[in-house]
């Protein structure tokens, strides 16, 4: 008797639960919903969607830039080539209120806008878009340049047309106030010239006549914005120093792939987010070792019960695969120092009259690219 009642109570108390299941669910709490950081950012990328494309694209784009200045890409390809993404701020000021004499010797930036929205016009069937890169570099008296008491910059913009690539320079002059004044350039053209009387052989010839004109790139940007060509100099070169400073605003990473090198920068908390599909590398443990980050100070309890303050410290891995690229991750200061804090000017070499001690720009950029690998 005791059994059937055992059994009967279980029945039951089946049954309620059946029904208890059919009532109908206390509805939901909605999820508090995470407040995003804004995109947009001074230099180091805080998403990783906002980077990936520009650094596939950064790395075709330096075949281009070899197209049409190939002593820049010996230069460029090893160091100071940044990545930046359209959510870059970047004014065309002197946006952080350097001085004159920190302006870097050179510097490159690879655009990331440039595309479709970055169309103005179309001119002769061409499409008519942003530069893809910008670079400049610190030049002393430069040949067939006009002569000024300021520091000379030669600004260059790469474009990539349907037609193929092609390529700008100008030369602006930076005073002590920091003000940029474009410089006038020698340029040669061919006077045609008819002999008034016509005798055999005696066929029309021209004559080389000189001139000093602004370059050609800043009056058509100056008449096609309707601005003065000082205030179209002026804005260029900016945004070419602003992108390039922009990369000091976070850790850089360096990336490789064959014998090309480019950096980019992003905020210091992030490197566990951006790295996380990293080649995992195990310790002796076989555990994975954590990627390079920040330990912020704390508190610590030995065994012997005693509290200890430990201080702020980085710990981590800081070069492994990622992606089919190979990272090196450099925090300015502590693991190398910012490529933007050397500051010497350039100088030109006629007829190989190369002065003692001279070593080419491009000669230095591969000492200094072996350096920063093995950093």
């Amino acid at each position: 008797m005791n059994k059937f009642k055992e059994i009967l109570a279980r029945v039951r108390a089946y049954v309620a639960r059946m029904f208890r299941s059919q009532e109908p669910a206390e509805p939901a709490k909605p999820r508090k919903k995470i407040q995003q950081q804004s995109r947009e950012h001074m230099g180091a990328h805080y998403y990783l969607g906002d980077l990936l494309d520009q650094l596939d694209n950064s790395f075709k784009s330096l075949d281009t830039l070899k197209k049409v200045n190939r002593e820049a890409y010996k230069t460029f390809s090893k160091v100071s080539c940044h990545v930046s993404s359209k959510y870059l701020l970047r004014t065309d000021e002197n946006q952080y209120s350097i001085t004159r004499d920190q302006i870097p010797a050179i510097g490159c930036s690879f655009l990331a806008d440039v595309g479709d929205n970055r169309v103005t016009k179309v001119e002769d069937g061409d499409e008519f878009r942003a530069p893809t890169f910008c670079y400049f570099k610190r030049i002393k008296n430069p040949i067939n340049v006009q002569q000024t008491n300021g520091i000379t910059l030669e600004v260059c913009l790469v474009f990539e047309f349907k037609s193929g690539p092609q390529a700008v320079s100008y030369h602006v002059s930076v005073d002590e106030d920091m003000s940029i004044k474009p410089l006038k350039e020698l340029h040669i053209k061919n006077i045609p010239v008819r002999p008034k009387i016509s005798r055999r052989n005696n066929r029309p010839f021209s004559i080389p006549r000189a001139y000093w004109q602004e370059a050609s790139y800043l009056s058509d940007m100056a008449k096609d914005n309707n601005e003065t060509i000082e205030h179209a100099a002026e804005t260029m070169t900016w945004i070419a120093i602003n992108s390039v400073l922009a990369m000091d605003s976070g850790v850089h990473v360096r990336v490789a792939k064959g014998s090309k090198r480019v950096t980019f920068a992003i905020d210091m908390m992030r490197t566990p987010y951006f790295f996380k599909d990293r080649d995992k590398v195990v310790n002796e443990n076989g555990a994975t070792k954590k990627i390079f980050h920040i330990v912020a100070a704390h508190e610590r309890t030995l065994a012997s019960g005693e509290k200890k303050t430990i201080k702020s410290h980085f710990r981590g891995i800081r070069k492994f695969m990622w992606n089919g690229y190979k990272i090196n991750i450099l925090l300015s200061g502590k693991h190398a120092t910012s490529f933007n804090n050397f500051t010497s000017d350039a100088i030109e070499v006629v007829d190989n009259d190369t002065p003692k001690g001279f070593v080419p720009m491009e000669q230095a950029a591969s000492k200094i690219s072996e350096t920063l690998d093995m950093a």
